[in-house]
């Protein structure tokens, strides 16, 4: 049989996916490991850890950072508000969704205990494992085998195990938002439905009141989906705007919110302008300025709590326009630089920066290394067999993070596409094992879920030995 990529997917479109018998206990299995995994690693940290916690020098800050003090703001009747050390009145420091939740942790387990610590972690080893699932549909685009190897991958994946259970941030549930984003992409894109089309509305709106970087991907999978249709255009642009409609409704009653207490229309977060002045400076020997930020500058501090979140913010976006002003190389070239350490995890070997212990060492690059070649194999291996799902993921991979290299980066802003890297690095990886090199029939030659009859009935079929040489 000669299948082109194109053929494949097409195929693919025309059979079930269900996960039934064989597959469905298969991945049952996989959740299952990644899960003890999550958790055997959930309740190690927080026992290493409670001690620090309890230090009334460390005033729990550590246990969970503005997340955390948001969330005891809510859950002791004072609101959204107060993101640092000190209290300061209502904020949009976070979006709402992940400090929410802690909050309803803190009310069941208590404030700051070891049970909502515990409970906290259990709630993103549980979501970090169903990442396995959009994972491993997205991966049966590309072949059965694929799909449930990638969400091997991910079981074990080091970040997506400490994301889960060290980074008490909204990463293990941004990731799973994103990654279903893409599958059900795929899914709409030949549904006429309207109401499958609000469904992917809403779950755009609950992904940016989780992380607003998502929705950087959010024109270029609608831009992949108006390419992909075969029907008039001008006729199809009812389903994306009734998706972007969903996604504002969703997210109105944040965004009315935060006009009522700020008076800034369409906002969802507000520290992007102190995120940039931390990120970028004259003469900086790391990827942050730590002086720039509250959380470590008491001066910093103080100026926040007295003048109030809007006006701080308004004086870091003219101290941002200045340096954008009289440094546009400068700028320019510590864009380049995170870049590179977002793909690659090097940021400088002088000294100073690598007795910080901040991410950035030898084995930081090790580390990063070891998943983003493969990634690239990937990436490469399937534009070359020109599998249409592939620029699907590239506009995700490079567009949810393009805030970070404006900015700067942590490990974990990167977490949320750490899904699709690993699919990507498997299938990168995939010519590279013989075994299965000589088992996987490869995108241009596999139909991915034949019906048995239909199977019977092509293999039946004798091919006259004129045809196959022509082909």
């Amino acid at each position: 049989m000669f299948f082109s990529a194109n053929d494949s997917e097409q195929a693919h479109e025309n059979h079930s996916i269900a996960l039934t018998g064989s597959r469905r206990r298969t991945l049952l299995m996989i959740l299952l490991v990644a899960l003890v995994i999550r958790l055997a690693a959930s309740v190690l940290f927080v026992f290493n850890n409670s001690a620090r916690w309890a230090d009334p020098k460390e005033d729990h800050w550590t246990y969970a950072y503005e997340a955390g003090r948001i969330a005891r703001s809510l859950a002791t009747g004072h609101g959204f508000s107060s993101p640092l050390r000190l209290p300061s009145g209502p904020t949009t420091w976070l979006p709402p969704v992940y400090p929410l939740i802690f909050a309803g942790v803190f009310k069941v387990f208590g404030i700051y205990s070891t049970a909502s610590a515990l409970a906290m972690r259990v709630f993103d080893s549980v979501v970090s494992a169903l990442t396995c699932i959009p994972i491993c549909l997205i991966g049966r685009r590309f072949g059965d085998r694929m799909g449930t190897w990638a969400a091997w991958a991910w079981a074990f994946f080091p970040h997506g195990v400490y994301s889960a259970a060290v980074v008490t941030w909204d990463s293990s549930l941004s990731a799973p938002i994103l990654t279903c984003l893409v599958w059900l992409t795929l899914e709409v894109e030949k549904s006429r439905s309207l109401p499958a089309w609000v469904g992917y509305g809403a779950l755009w709106g609950l992904g940016g009141l989780t992380n607003p970087t998502m929705l950087a991907a959010l024109p270029f999978l609608l831009g992949w989906l108006w390419f992909r249709q075969a029907s008039p255009r001008r006729l199809w642009i009812l389903r994306p705007g009734t998706t972007i409609l969903a996604s504002l409704i969703v997210m109105a009653p944040w965004i009315v919110r935060n006009y009522l207490v700020f008076h800034q229309p369409f906002l969802l977060k507000s520290n992007f302008w102190l995120e940039f002045v931390i990120g970028n400076g004259e003469g900086q020997w790391s990827y942050t300025i730590t002086a720039m930020s509250p959380e470590h500058n008491p001066s910093e501090l103080r100026d926040y709590v007295q003048i109030g979140e809007v006006e701080y913010m308004a004086q870091k976006r003219r101290a941002a326009m200045d340096f954008l002003l009289h440094h546009p190389a400068l700028y320019a070239w510590l864009c380049v630089r995170r870049f590179s350490y977002v793909w690659t995890g090097f940021w400088s070997f002088k000294p100073k920066f690598l007795a910080s212990n901040t991410d950035g060492g030898l084995r930081h690059i090790a580390l990063t290394s070891a998943y983003t070649i493969p990634f690239l194999l990937g990436l490469w291996r399937a534009f070359r067999l020109k599998t249409r799902t592939t620029w699907l993921l590239a506009a995700v991979l490079f567009s949810v993070p393009f805030v970070t290299y404006l900015t700067h980066p942590f490990g974990y802003y990167r977490y949320i596409i750490d899904p699709e890297i690993v699919f990507l690095a498997v299938y990168g990886l995939v010519p590279l094992l013989s075994l299965w090199a000589a088992k996987e029939p490869s995108p241009q030659q596999s139909e991915p879920f034949p019906q048995p009859a239909l199977r019977h009935a092509v293999s039946s079929v004798q091919i006259p030995p004129q045809l196959g040489n022509s082909r």
